[in-house]
């Protein structure tokens, strides 16, 4: 019998005899398929390469003997005539020595293996199982140990260094794919085979994963590749379906690739182009299909199915040449797998047995049908399946029993005195106890435990169970989730089912159990277990011997007897000494041979030698011998492999070496952090004992650390440095079994220097850590949160080694950090309650205001009682928190910037003074001006220009200071001056009609012809062009080219107004002029001097100015309306500001992003012309604002006041927005309208009515009280929705429009379907309903009712209404946001809340019961919220506006900073705080400023 077909191990049979028919066609060789219809001579090779001749005849009746014997009710002598035929074919050779050779090893009991190769095709169809020996008639096929292998000349498997990485795993997998697409089909019974008698904790065996029924082509190759992409590729494909013909080729049919398709036949070309891609990993392919092995015609150039895979590369493939019997198939199958898998033979000795086995049904003859297709190069111990035979520092378990040698005589003397235990009526306990490293846990639970299990059987007369556990740190807790077997069902029946309790590493009890009391209570419950008649328990525990003494601290009855007195009892004990050499010899060796491998000459002799004095040496060769079969060269253990590794001693050193050093420097310290927790044993015990710990207490909390701890843990567990038991012991209270992980074996402790490295670095830390777990432990028994000086000392190892706590301690601390936060929120928020006290004391005086305000410490000072009306009061009250200019003379007349925007000229009761910005420092310049002066600036502004009452122009130089130059010859007071562009003239016109240009000081020259006043002067901006505006309605353009010889052209006359003009100005490039009349008028000139009138909505025309890039105008109504209008004037633009009462003046910064007005009744406003939403009101101003200008940098906006003040408003610390909402604008539908319900007021009398979002549907209230559903288009009859709550008051669709939301007198929501049917009541609400709205996805609905209470309904009725708490008052609206994942809310309390679905909610408005803001709309994108107050609709709250942003507002708002004094009163802080924060104030509002300048 070939290698490894026995029980016993592969090197005690004698090799096979090889023998080999390698054939060649005599004529045209080369060509395999050149065959004809004759006798034909071939070549037969012999032993030395000598070739010997023989000829076959192709007769007809040859022929038809090959297709008669696939027939079924072939005649019985057909095989044997057969048979003869090839041996006749042979004859002429020297095969009769061959059958001599084939005798003697059949008498001998020797194996036989016949390779079949041939260069010509044909030779293929011959059924070679059947060639007889002439001494005995028998068959090839039918000798037990003969096995012929098929093989195609040349065809050699994928080499190893081809095959794709990780494409031939350890174990492999099978893939059982099965089609019935043309006709039922074994499959149960085939699964049922190939998993025969493997455990299904067995890595081998067949899951249900790995079986594909209903198998198409697409539907194979898509199972191969994703099993290959996950890394665990198929080693086995089992196909098993029906064999059919195609014309005269065989093929396989399997199943469409879609429902509706028919079954699909294969070709053998096809299914090539199937399996080719899979060669490197797939080793063995069984086709259990009829004629999976039929090459066809003679002459077929694409043969057999299984020939076309062998020849592409599949290292073996078993196939049918004839039809297969159902029972012939599952037969096969079943003694095939359970030689391959169970007694881990070859595949050729496994397909022997089969065949074998097979051959016994007499009626069938599927033993001469089966076929081998293998190449020779494989050898004669091929196995697709890779067994690793090798545990390395892993134990052994149950399903590596036929891997473990070495313990025989342990083994019967567990099972003796476990016997005598039984039979003399002792108690129950027997103790396995060993060094660390000697295996005891192995001998038990790959030894001992099929004997004990079926003695306990046999002596209870039950089938026993296994129960095995390990104490850790809860053993009751796992003693108590064991699966106990129920009680007998026999009620006659007293006897109690047997156990087998296996306690493992009994250690445990002193190392991990830390409660004493548990740790006693536990032994009790173990001995009364083995004590009890009323139990058939029979317990064996694993032991460290180094423990034994500590058995004595454990006393197990009231008598006081001792566990260690129990131990110490020989019958009740069992040693596992240390291995002899002969043992370790078994341990090296069998494993090997068991799955086919051999070790190289003189390796195992190394191995002894090198161990001969080491102590615990077993885990350490195991170690050494797992990572040689890592290395092995094809079937053998090499010398070299045992160098590469160092050796026994460098083995397991250079195995964790390099596992770590192939992890990223993240995952090292993970791993550090692991292993020393691990290895760090008890506190009052020797060192080196490892711990099992609950992995779930190790993992960190952080997502990225997770991955990284997943990725470590992964590639440790992979190199068998740490093992995780996926079934570990709950915590007890009924808690589920919990992952636990512990390194594999002690000699890492021991024999890993690196390891011993970081645990003595590590000491202090471990203390630390062990201290944390205590606190941990009170924090999960009693909820202790950490405070203080523990909470520091967290802390502190959190930040010096980020991740060194697990994620239990990371709990811990991440509670007692929030419960701290919250300790301190909660002083911040008492402190920031006083600090309003302050902020309302301060009254008046916006920049202290808002300087406390934003030194808030609370995380949401919304919720600060106040704070946010201040906040938003004081940012909508202004632009920003304006600087108010100081004049040394008075109220400020009138003021003009530098070019440079750093100063200001200012005017005041007859003096001219210099402001500097920011700072607002003033200092005076001249003094002794008439009154009523106006300013400008002269000569590219280094001079400025008064112009006063007394009609003298007065000159200051900037350069030179001094008293100023005087300018006189007008009669009357100076109305308007200006300087000349690119020039030092200056021009000033006066209420004596006239205009004079200062060419030259002492002679002017005068332009006159006004019919009165001139009012305004305006250069162009060449300076070519000077334009006047007078009271007598016109405007006069005069060239100035000719005024250098003293005399002036005569000038262009623009008469269209019917009134005095108020205005003249120049657009930028000078081609256009606009007028200003007091008319109701505005004239656009052209150069040309035609004129479009502009005349607003009835000669209301107020204020007119060009923008910047004079390309359009603005003008100001006498209604307050501010419109920008195209030159053509066509149309009616819409309207960009609205105040109230007349428009006075307007003003454009110079970078055109900014537009003011100010109004005779209202506010000024500024508005940014590029973001339409960012308008503000300058509400600082308590009298009529005269006059607005920006600077020349756009930076500043200054304003004048009847009042005398002057005040600066910085436009890059914008504030909020206030727009406001005309009655216009909410008509237009801008605003969302969700139902509201007053219940203290009767229904309308008009009744409601409502049209579906999607127009299909209109609902009205009819007169008695029911609804009326209508189609759109009147074709459908209507739906009558009866009136059950009484009349119906309001209506709201769903968006979605599936449903209809209404509101009955009995003040009681119900919801319709608008198909009719009955409504659905959302019920409750306590007392009258009072709001409702749907969402837009149409799937809740949400009611505000007159409890102050929210309800959110789904409106399936899936969930339970939930309610949402806060208000204190009955709710006035409620309204979903477009998301729907929030909801606003208003009361009657006067606060305003945003909420979420968890029921958080963001206090927007706190409660003021006094407030007029009780009307309240929304816009439809839910961005602002706008409330009803007494001066109209006013924009209050932007809902996108979070707290942060809010207070980043309040830093842009103003540099003002409190002083150090200050801030002791109103922040009461010490002085030494006051002065740090102080100087923080400063760069935090320096540095807002910068960051908040609004970009064009």
């Amino acid at each position: 019998m070939p290698a490894g077909a026995g029980d016993t191990p592969a090197t005690s049979a004698p090799p096979p005899v090889f023998l080999q028919l390698e054939f060649a066609r005599a004529e045209q060789v080369d060509d395999p398929f050149a065959f004809r219809y004759t006798p034909q001579t071939y070549h037969l090779r012999q032993p030395g390469g000598r070739f010997e001749s023989a000829t076959l005849d192709w007769s007809a009746e040859l022929q038809a003997d090959l297709q008669a014997v696939r027939q079924p009710g072939r005649d019985p002598t057909l095989l044997q005539r057969l048979g003869e035929r090839l041996r006749s074919f042979l004859s002429s050779t020297s095969w009769s020595q061959s059958e001599a050779q084939i005798s003697a090893a059949v008498r001998a009991g020797r194996g036989v293996v016949i390779a079949v190769r041939s260069a010509a095709a044909e030779l293929y169809t011959l059924p070679w199982e059947l060639l007889v020996l002439r001494e005995t008639g028998q068959h090839l096929g039918e000798l037990p140990g003969v096995l012929l292998r098929y093989e195609w000349p040349g065809t050699q498997p994928l080499p190893e260094s081809a095959i794709p990485d990780g494409a031939r795993r350890e174990n492999g997998r099978i893939l059982f794919a099965w089609s019935a697409a043309s006709g039922a089909v074994p499959a149960s019974e085939h699964a049922a085979a190939i998993r025969g008698r493997l455990s299904p904790q067995s890595p081998l065996y067949l899951r249900g994963r790995d079986i594909l029924p209903s198998a198409s082509f697409a539907r194979i190759a898509a199972q191969l590749a994703s099993a290959r992409q996950a890394g665990e590729p198929f080693a086995v494909l089992h196909l098993l379906c029906h064999g059919g013909q195609n014309g005269q080729q065989s093929g396989l049919i399997l199943d469409g690739e879609s429902a509706g398709d028919g079954p699909a036949w294969i070709n053998p070309g096809r299914l090539r182009q199937l399996l080719a891609p899979f060669a490197g990993s797939l080793s063995l392919v069984v086709l259990c299909a009829c004629e999976s092995g039929n090459t066809g015609p003679l002459g077929n150039q694409l043969g057999s199915i299984a020939q076309v895979l062998h020849r592409v590369g599949i290292p073996q493939v078993i196939a049918s040449r004839f039809p297969l019997s159902v029972t012939g198939s599952t037969r096969f199958t079943r003694a095939f797998y359970s030689q391959l898998l169970d007694e881990l033979c070859s595949s050729d000795a496994a397909f022997l047995a089969a065949r074998n086995d097979v051959a016994l049904d007499a009626q069938q003859i599927d033993w001469a049908s089966l076929q081998l297709y293998q190449s020779s190069s494989l050898g004669d111990d091929n196995r697709p399946i890779t067994l690793r035979p090798y545990r390395g520092l892993l134990a052994f378990g149950p399903e590596h029993q036929r891997f473990f040698f070495g313990r025989d005589r342990e083994i019967r003397e567990i099972e003796s005195d476990a016997r005598a235990l039984l039979q003399q009526g002792r108690p129950r306990l027997l103790a396995v106890d060993g060094a660390s490293g000697s295996g005891k846990s192995s001998v038990v639970f790959a030894g001992a435990l099929a004997p004990l299990l079926a003695l306990l059987s046999q002596h209870y007369g039950a089938a026993a169970r296994l129960l095995r556990m390990r104490p850790g740190s809860s053993p009751l807790a796992t003693l108590d989730q064991l699966a106990w077997p129920p009680p007998v069902e026999d009620a006659a029946s007293t006897d109690p089912p047997p156990v087998l309790l296996v306690v493992d590493q009994w250690e445990e009890l002193f190392t991990q159990t830390a409660d004493p009391t548990e740790r006693q209570t536990f032994a009790r419950r173990i001995w009364q277990l083995v004590t009890s008649q009323a139990s058939a328990v029979l317990v064996v525990l694993t032991l460290r011997s180094d423990f034994v003494g500590h058995c004595g601290e454990l006393i197990l009855d009231a008598a006081g007897l001792r566990l260690d007195r129990v131990v110490y009892d020989a019958g009740h004990r069992v040693s596992i000494a240390r291995m002899g050499s002969a043992q370790l010899r078994e341990v090296i060796e069998k494993p090997a041979q068991r799955v086919g491998l051999r070790l190289q000459a003189g390796l195992v002799e190394r191995i002894l030698q090198e161990i001969d004095s080491e102590a615990g040496a077993l885990p350490l060769v195991a170690d050494t011998l797992d990572l040689l079969w890592l290395r092995r060269q094809g079937a053998e253990l090499t010398q070299a492999a045992y160098d590469q590794i160092g050796g026994v001693t460098g083995a397991l050193r250079g195995r964790a070496d390099k596992c770590l050093a192939e992890l990223s420097p993240d995952e090292q310290k993970q791993a550090r952090r692991l292993l020393v927790r691990l290895g760090r044993g008890g506190s009052d015990l020797s060192s080196g004992v490892r711990l099992r710990v609950s992995l779930a207490a190790y993992r960190p909390r952080s997502v990225d650390q997770v991955a990284a701890f997943d990725r470590m843990l992964g590639a440790l567990v992979a190199a068998r440095l740490l093992l995780v038991d996926r079934s570990g012991p709950g915590s007890g209270q009924g808690e589920a079994p919990q992952d636990t992980v512990e390194i594999a074996h002690e000699a890492l402790l021991r024999k890993w220097p690196l390891l011993a490295q970081w645990l003595t670095e590590d000491a202090k830390l471990l203390a630390e850590l062990e201290a944390v777990e205590g606190w941990v432990q009170q924090f999960q028994r009693y909820g202790t949160l950490l405070r203080g000086a523990q909470l520091e000392r967290a802390q502190g190892i959190l930040a010096r080694d980020p991740g060194a706590l697990g994620a239990a301690a990371e709990t811990l601390l991440h509670d007692s950090q929030a419960e701290a936060a919250r300790a301190a929120e909660r002083d911040a928020f008492a402190r920031d309650c006083l600090r309003l006290l302050a902020v309302q004391s301060l009254d008046g005086d916006p920049s202290r205001q808002v300087a406390i305000l934003r030194e808030t410490e609370s995380r949401t000072p919304t919720a600060v009682p106040m704070w946010l009306p201040y906040a938003i009061d004081l940012l909508q009250s202004s632009l920003l928190l304006h600087t108010e200019l100081v004049h040394p003379g008075g109220a400020i007349e009138a003021a003009v910037f530098a070019p440079n925007s750093s100063l200001i000229f200012s005017t005041s009761d007859g003096s001219l003074s210099r402001i500097s910005l920011p700072g607002s420092a003033t200092s005076p310049l001249s003094t002794g001006l008439a009154g009523g002066a106006c300013l400008a600036l002269g000569a590219g502004g280094t001079t400025v220009l008064c112009g006063g009452a007394d009609g003298v122009v007065r000159v200051h130089s900037l350069a030179s200071g001094g008293p100023p130059r005087l300018l006189s010859g007008h009669s009357g007071a100076i109305t308007s001056v200006a300087g000349r562009p690119h020039s030092s003239w200056i021009a000033s016109a006066s209420v004596d009609g006239t205009v004079r240009v200062w060419r030259d000081p002492d002679k002017p020259v005068v332009l006159s012809g006004h019919r009165g006043a001139v009012r305004a002067l305006a250069f162009s901006p060449d300076g070519t062009l000077l334009a006047s505006a007078g009271s007598d309605g016109t405007a006069r353009v005069h060239t100035l080219t000719g005024l250098g010889s003293g005399r002036a052209e005569s000038p262009e006359i623009l008469d269209e107004h019917d009134g005095p003009l108020r205005s003249i100005a120049f657009n930028i490039t000078g081609s256009h002029a606009l007028t200003l009349g007091e008319d109701g008028t505005a004239c656009l000139w052209d150069s040309d001097g035609d004129a479009r009138v502009f005349k607003g909505r009835d000669e209301t025309v107020s204020a007119a100015i060009f923008t910047s890039d004079g390309s359009r105008i603005v003008l100001g109504d006498e209604d307050g309306t501010v419109r920008i209008h195209e030159p053509s004037g066509r149309g009616q633009p819409p309207p960009l500001i609205q105040g109230d009462g007349e428009v006075l003046g307007l003003a454009v910064s110079p970078d055109g992003n900014w537009l003011a007005a100010w109004f005779d009744d209202d506010a000024p406003v500024v508005c940014h012309l590029h973001n339409r939403g960012q308008i503000y009101w300058l509400e600082a101003h308590l009298g009529t604002v005269t006059g607005l200008s920006f600077s020349p940098d756009s930076r500043w906006l200054l304003s004048l006041c009847q009042d005398g003040k002057a005040r600066l408003f910085d436009l890059s610390r914008p504030g909020l927005s206030t727009p406001r909402v005309s009655s216009e604008e909410a008509e237009r539908g801008a605003f969302l309208q969700a139902i509201t319900i007053d219940p203290t007021q009767p229904p309308s009398k008009t009744p409601p009515m409502a049209t579906s979002p999607d127009g299909q549907h209109i609902a009205s209230v009819e007169r008695d009280g029911s609804v009326r559903l209508r189609g759109a288009t009147g074709k459908a009859p209507p739906i009558t929705l009866p009136a059950s709550g009484g009349v119906v008051t309001a209506l709201r669709f769903s968006p979605d429009s599936r449903y209809l939301a209404t509101v009955s007198a009995d003040l009681q929501a119900r919801l319709w379907s608008v198909t009719g049917g009955a409504p659905r009541l959302l019920p409750g609400h306590r007392g009258p309903l009072c709001g409702l709205d749907l969402s837009r996805d149409g799937h809740r609905a949400v009611l505000g009712s007159q409890d102050g209470k929210l309800r959110l309904y789904t409106l399936d009725g899936s969930r339970p209404p939930q309610v949402l708490e806060g208000h204190r008052q009955a709710i006035t609206l409620c309204a979903f946001s477009p998301d729907g994942d929030r909801i606003l809310s208003m009361s009657e309390d006067g606060s305003t809340r945003l909420w979420r679905d968890s029921g958080a909610y963001e206090l927007l408005i706190s409660e003021d019961e006094d407030a007029d803001e009780h009307g309240v709309a929304l816009r439809r994108d839910f961005g602002q919220l706008v409330t009803q107050r007494r001066d109209g609709l006013r924009l209050i709250w932007d809902l996108e506006l979070a707290p942060q942003r809010l207070l980043d507002r309040l830093w842009q708002a103003t540099p003002f900073c409190l002083s150090p004094e200050e801030r002791q009163r109103y922040l009461r802080e010490s002085p030494d705080e006051s002065i740090r924060a102080q100087q923080a104030s400063h760069a935090r509002a320096e540095a807002a400023g910068q960051g908040g300048r609004p970009k064009a």
